[in-house]
């Protein structure tokens, strides 16, 4: 670092910088809870047809083919691709501030509807708006929170989302969908009042020319003890790098084998994250166990639940033990809990064990889903849950790292896509016992996958 002269730098009060640092912990803190509430709410979008479907169906909005169309159709994958084009041009929370209205605009279609219509293009607005938050959130962190904040908060990005579907079975008992959907609404209100005091991008600010309101907004976030003048050099360095690089940057570029095999091997895991069963669990959970004895929202529990404890698990893992150990022992355990599903659906389909409601087969019969979705869910965020997201920053080519990873989000929003619209028909055609020996075999060839080609 430069010497600065005393001249050139007055000493700035104690007080003050203790006020500048208090005001900056203050910014940095409802930033992060509009980027938390982003998440929050992509939990809460795409689980809500779990817990909701009984009812649904019951009214008669819905058909099997028809809601499995609104389960499906949260295209929050086009939306993340779409918005990561633009930020440069209009910066992330300029963005994620302009999806919030589409995402409140969908919430209110929900709530007042009583067409299908209507519901379905709901699901496809708060879709538009939880895509921008999951396209565009960990850069918007990157450029308003120190490293240390990034690496803690990086880390535990999936927390929200699993405690949102927590309360999301639990609420589920109490409140119509209206209701729930209400509180989605409520969510984003809350979101959209954060960002308005969320600061604008410095990065951002140097790029479009403000330079002047950059480093104001320095001060702001990071308090007026921090070396702006550093800072500011250093990233309107990287910005002249990104502008030579952009110069030579070229579609004969972007077909290199350099840059297409990572973008395979990410895609292959979210494939392989996606068929081992993820979307159904997320969207389906809760009519998974209408055979049980048990209420079936408060079986689905455990699924959010082990959710947030994986995410810890996996944070303490990430520093101790390679990726490729995780993901061969996570992968493993996956296939064994869909193979105990098939087992169950197969023995519930075929056998009658359960003699009366208090004999011990038809209460281990009961428990098994239960114990098979728990371990499911412990071991898909330790491994897929995570793992194939962070692998994003270590294989891309840095000068197509944006691109490659809307790309592979898009492919990840149409695998689930996919498999959340396939599910429901397939299980009323063929039943549920082929559909998770499919899985269970999928699971073995992410296990291969992993094995032979992952490094």
């Amino acid at each position: 670092m430069a010497d600065v002269s005393v001249e050139s730098q007055p000493l700035i009060p104690a007080r003050r910088i203790h006020y500048s640092k208090l005001r900056s912990y203050l910014i940095q803190f409802v930033s992060i809870n509009a980027l938390c509430l982003g998440y929050i709410l992509y939990g809460w979008v795409i689980s809500f047809t779990s817990p909701t479907e009984s009812e649904l169906m019951s009214i008669g909005l819905f058909n099997t083919l028809s809601f499995s169309l609104f389960s499906s159709l949260s295209l929050f994958g086009f939306s993340s691709f779409i918005t990561s084009l633009f930020a440069k041009q209009w910066s992330c929370k300029f963005i994620l501030m302009i999806t919030t209205l589409c995402g409140g605009l969908g919430w209110i279609l929900i709530i007042i509807s009583n067409d299908i219509y209507s519901m379905i293009l709901g699901r496809v607005l708060t879709g538009v708006h939880i895509g921008a938050c999951m396209g565009l959130s960990m850069s918007y962190m990157v450029e308003v929170c120190n490293e240390k904040q990034q690496r803690f908060y990086g880390a535990l990005i999936l927390l929200p989302s699993a405690v949102a579907l927590v309360f999301l079975y639990l609420l589920a008992n109490y409140f119509s969908y209206r209701w729930l959907g209400v509180f989605g609404l409520i969510g984003i209100v809350l979101q959209a009042v954060l960002l308005m005091f969320s600061p604008q991008s410095p990065t951002w600010l140097l790029y479009m020319g403000f330079n002047l309101s950059a480093k104001e907004t320095m001060i702001w976030i990071h308090g007026e003890d921090f070396d702006v003048e550093g800072e500011v050099k250093r990233i309107e360095q990287q910005i002249s790098k990104s502008n030579e690089q952009n110069s030579y940057l070229s579609l004969s570029g972007f077909c290199r084998w350099k840059t297409i095999r990572p973008i395979l091997i990410a895609c292959s895991l979210q494939g392989f994250k996606g068929f081992s069963g993820q979307p159904v669990y997320y969207s389906y959970a809760a009519s998974l166990f209408s055979r049980t004895s048990f209420n079936p929202d408060i079986s689905a529990l455990p699924y959010p639940i082990l959710l947030s404890v994986g995410t810890l698990i996996s944070v303490l893992l990430a520093s101790h033990v390679s990726r490729k150990k995780i993901l061969l022992v996570t992968t493993f355990m996956q296939a064994i809990a869909n193979f105990t599903f098939f087992l169950y659906f197969m023995l519930s389909t075929h056998i009658t064990v359960c003699t009366g409601s208090g004999s011990i087969p038809c209460v281990l019969l009961s428990i098994w889903p239960i114990l098979s979705l728990c371990l499911y869910s412990l071991f898909y965020t330790i491994g897929w849950g995570t793992i194939a997201w962070t692998v994003y920053a270590d294989i891309f080519d840095p000068n197509y790292k944006e691109v490659s990873a809307g790309i592979v989000t898009l492919f990840y929003a149409l695998v689930m896509t996919c498999i959340v619209f396939i599910f429901p028909n397939f299980i009323a055609s063929f039943g549920e016992w082929p559909f998770f020996l499919l899985l269970t075999l999928e699971c073995v060839a992410g296990l291969c996958f992993e094995y032979f080609i992952f490094k």
